[in-house]
């Protein structure tokens, strides 16, 4: 998720990166739809007039080092992460202690033909002028998530139905 690649493992426990991956319409992986968009898959969440999509990625981020009173510094310390390919194959390499793998994960909505990011309520209703109150009010009485792939998609198929 941080290099935003899609690995897989072939037959004898080979794990390989895909290659030339503008190439391929779709992956699958069970009851999900992966779709590549320039430098990344992005995970089909909702189809129709308005597409919602996630982009499931990570970073690197450093654990801290202890300093005076207790407190952590996130600044101490090497923070390099070493990884190795080569032929396609992905040979995983343990990152070091003081480094973790946060999640940053972006969401997209797709109208008309524009890719609209958003990470908030607020920003996704900006994409609907036009639908605004009643999308408001939709989340407000569904409850809506938006952080949740359920959210998302019961969102997605509000939005279509309005158009």
């Amino acid at each position: 998720m941080v290099d935003e690649e899609m690995v897989f493992q072939q037959q004898g426990g080979v794990y390989m990166v895909l290659d030339k991956p503008e190439e391929i319409d779709t992956v699958y992986i069970k009851n999900r739809k992966f779709v590549y968009v320039p430098k990344a898959f992005y995970e089909v969440v909702v189809k129709g007039p308005v597409t919602i999509f996630i982009q499931q990625k990570s970073r690197y981020t450093p654990v801290g080092s202890a300093t005076a009173y207790g407190m952590t510094s996130k600044t101490l310390g090497p923070t390099a992460v070493w990884s190795a390919q080569g032929g396609n194959q992905v040979r995983q390499i343990t990152p070091p202690d003081n480094i973790m793998v946060s999640p940053a994960i972006v969401y997209w909505v797709k109208v008309n033909g524009n890719m609209n990011r958003f990470t908030n309520k607020n920003q996704f209703i900006k994409v609907f002028p036009e639908s605004a109150d009643k999308i408001k009010e939709f989340i407000k009485t569904s409850g809506i998530d938006i952080k949740t792939r359920e959210g998302l998609m019961n969102l997605g198929n509000f939005c279509n139905s309005l158009k």
